[in-house]
């Protein structure tokens, strides 16, 4: 996606959200302080993973934005109507899912806004990975648990048949997300699942709720290693 193969994955950024912004996030200076980060290390290509904000929010990304090459996947707090102007493929379409290629590795975008992956996404998929070298999935809801409140509470409705269809594969898969606002990295069987930090907050990682409102973070993917390095970058207030 761009020359140095580096990636900003940049997710939950929940900007302008009244709950959120109660909680006492600045969620715009957060937002601005992760953007300034990655173009400070050079990095000119991003993929928002989701739960941008309200519609007036979407402004202020796409003056931001500007000199980036930009990728975006759905999350639960999403709406594709909106996303117009800032992501011209979303025109005209019901669900926003589409294919692209990442330094040598096939990618695939999936659109969970509906908290689940429709049945023509699960096709989408299935026929997409009959083919894919080197496969890596983005979608904002993790597919694997974690073992989290967040995991438990708000998972993806129907992630049992999706983990069928990466296990039916054979395949060696990177799935990458966002949701859970904590940084979780495993490995089970032929699945690595990266889950990045949030933009606005973070969830401990723990079976009980506790948010953590002084860090916020995100995620550079370095696809220049014969195996995907991740790097989370956490920032306090």
């Amino acid at each position: 996606m761009n020359n140095t193969g580096k990636i900003a994955f940049i997710t939950d950024l929940h900007m302008l959200e009244k709950n959120v912004e109660k909680k006492g996030i600045k969620t715009v200076q957060n937002w601005k302080t992760v953007l300034e980060d990655a173009r400070n290390r050079g990095i000119s290509s991003i993929v928002f993973g989701g739960d941008l904000g309200e519609k007036e929010a979407l402004k202020i990304l796409e003056e931001d934005i500007i000199g980036f090459y930009c990728q975006v996947i759905l999350g639960n707090h999403d709406k594709i109507k909106h996303l117009d102007k800032f992501f011209p493929q979303a025109k005209g379409k019901e669900e926003l899912f589409y294919i692209t290629i990442i330094a040598g590795a096939d990618g695939i975008f999936l659109d969970t806004s509906s908290y689940k992956l429709s049945e023509e996404q699960q096709t989408f998929l299935q026929e997409w990975l009959t083919n894919a070298n080197n496969p890596v999935i983005f979608i904002h809801h993790p597919v694997l648990g974690d073992g989290s409140w967040m995991d438990k509470e708000h998972p993806l409705k129907n992630r049992e048949k999706v983990q069928e269809i990466l296990k039916e594969s054979g395949k060696n898969i990177t799935l990458i997300s966002g949701h859970y606002h904590h940084f979780h990295d495993e490995t089970t069987g032929s699945i690595r699942q990266i889950i990045a930090p949030a933009v606005s907050y973070q969830i401990l990682k723990q079976k009980d709720y506790k948010a953590d409102k002084k860090s916020f973070g995100y995620l550079i993917l370095d696809f220049t290693k014969p195996q995907l390095e991740v790097e989370q970058v956490l920032f306090s207030v």
